[in-house]
Order: C-alpha cells, then sequence, then structure tokens
C-alpha cells in the first residue's frame, strides 16, 4: 500500500509518496550508512558505469580495493550495460574506496554502500520539483524535523551534474517516515515541492 499525502498549493495538489524499490534491483544504494556490518555485507552500488563496462573489467577494477566475492553489472535485456552494478567484497574494502576519486575505465563513478531494500524501503520517500539549487543538505533540512535521517540522494545529469529535480530521503525509522508523508507542506522557501 502507498501512504500520501495530497497538499493543495496554489491551486495545484502536489503529493509526497513513498517510494517504492524496483522489483529487479535486489539491493539499493544508500550513502553514509554506519553500522556493525556482518561479513557477508560488504556490498556497493557502483553507479555511473561506461557504457561498453562488462562485469569483468568492473571486477578487475574493483579488485585493487579488496578481495572480490561477487561482481555484477545490470543489463538490459538485450545485453545493453545499464550503467550500475554490484560488488561485493569478502572483507571491508578499503576506505579509498569511497573517496569520491574512483575511476572505471577513466571514468569517474559514484560508489555507495548498499543495504537490503526490504530494510529501507518502508523509510523511504521520492521528493519531486525539487529546484535546481537544493542540495542534499538542503533536502535533509526540509525533512530533519520529522525525526532522524539516514540519508538524503538529489538525482543528477551524469553528464552535467546538474540536479534532475527530484531526490530521495531515507529516514532512521519508519515512524518518522509516516511523520513526513502526513505532515510535509509540500513547499520550500515558498516554492512547490512533491
Amino acid at each position: 500500500e502507498v501512504m500520501s499525502a495530497p497538499i493543495v498549493i496554489n491551486g495545484s495538489k502536489v503529493t509526497v509518496k513513498q517510494a517504492v524499490g524496483q522489483s529487479e534491483m535486489q539491493e539499493a544504494p544508500v550513502s553514509n550508512v554506519t553500522s556493525s556490518r556482518p561479513a557477508e555485507a560488504f556490498k556497493y552500488f557502483i553507479g555511473g558505469l561506461p557504457p561498453d563496462c562488462r562485469t569483468e573489467t568492473l571486477e578487475s577494477h574493483m579488485n585493487s580495493y579488496g578481495a572480490v566475492k561477487d561482481c555484477v553489472v545490470l543489463t538490459t535485456t538485450d545485453g545493453r550495460s545499464r550503467g550500475f552494478g554490484f560488488v561485493t567484497f569478502e572483507t571491508a574494502p578499503l576506505s579509498a574506496l569511497l573517496s569520491g576519486s574512483v575511476a572505471v575505465m577513466g571514468q569517474i563513478v559514484s560508489v555507495k554502500e548498499s543495504i537490503p531494500q526490504e530494510d529501507f524501503t518502508q523509510r523511504k520517500i521520492f521528493v519531486g520539483g525539487l529546484q535546481p539549487e537544493v542540495d542534499e543538505t538542503q533536502l535533509s533540512t526540509m525533512f530533519c524535523q520529522y525525526g532522524p535521517i539516514s540519508s538524503t540522494q538529489i538525482i543528477r545529469n551524469r553528464d552535467t551534474q546538474a540536479s534532475r529535480g527530484f531526490g530521495f530521503v531515507v529516514f532512521d525509522s519508519e515512524h518518522a517516515c509516516r511523520q513526513a508523508l502526513a505532515r510535509f507542506p509540500g513547499e520550500y522557501n515558498g516554492k512547490p515541492i512533491s
């Protein structure tokens, strides 16, 4: 069941909805996750891969950060790369993996820790209609009044890094997520968002 909170702003109805994971993805990326992770949980999302990157190539690059237990580049039904993948290490990888300067085939990629989808789908919301100047810190500020936040993410254009006008907020608890869905006023700095 999708929870939503309808809001009318300047005569237009906008909605903040609970984010729903894609069924084909077993895991989803979440940044800044800190927890005592079991050994089998050293799994990372790798985004922004070059179009011709294959699983073997990604695994080869990731071996420089630690022993790779499993690696996959996700593809479309016709075999084309979807531009992202997952890598699981046998033990904690080198901290340089999360430095923001990891390159695969000469292209800087996004590396984020992954947590199982069922661990956060009830705590994650989609936020749309964001102004281009809104960053992750401002997104967090918009929603922190409802409870502690695990992570925020603004979705950006891969080439220009400009905001695509939407993002996600993951709360520490389902209660905080429900509070945001029920009480978010639907605007930030006088501008409507959904």
